[in-house]
């Protein structure tokens, strides 16, 4: 088991090893603030772990490619979710060393930012309930399939 527990790039990790087969791969929700906001120990110490060997082998239900986002697109059974911030979708912020091509979204996609699934304080996910109904509002709907940029 893997657990991944800083920030976003937290989840980046967890797709990237599932992506790439390794399906014991989690997030720690709240992450690192919440666990040291809870009182569990820190240390500064390397930990070491025996090694092993892990053969990647593409799990090719976490991706969607170019070639398959344009045959989607438009397709009302698949929802494209841009998790951006709003400004970034609208293309009313620009976000420095990014290219300008990241600045606008892809046509039928919808908007959700996902800091809006966690709650600002404990840096933990909403109730399912909270989350549920956020995706809903936006038009991230349970029977489609779901494409997340």
């Amino acid at each position: 088991m893997v657990v991944a527990y800083d920030g976003v790039q937290a989840g980046m990790v967890v797709w990237a090893l599932r992506h790439f087969g390794h399906r014991q791969a989690k997030f720690l929700d709240g992450g690192i603030t919440k666990w040291a906001a809870d009182s569990w120990p820190q240390t500064k110490e390397p930990s070491s772990y025996p090694s092993v060997t892990f053969s990647a082998k593409l799990a090719p239900a976490e991706y969607c490619s170019l070639s398959q986002a344009k045959v989607f697109n438009g397709d009302g059974s698949v929802v494209f979710w841009d998790v951006r911030a709003p400004e970034e979708y609208t293309g009313a912020r620009t976000i420095a060393n990014l290219s300008p091509d990241r600045h606008g979204h892809m046509p039928n996609a919808v908007n959700l930012d996902w800091n809006e699934l966690f709650d600002p304080d404990t840096k933990t996910m909403k109730s399912a309930a909270e989350c549920r109904g956020l995706l809903l509002a936006r038009g991230v709907k349970p029977e489609a399939e779901i494409v997340t940029y």
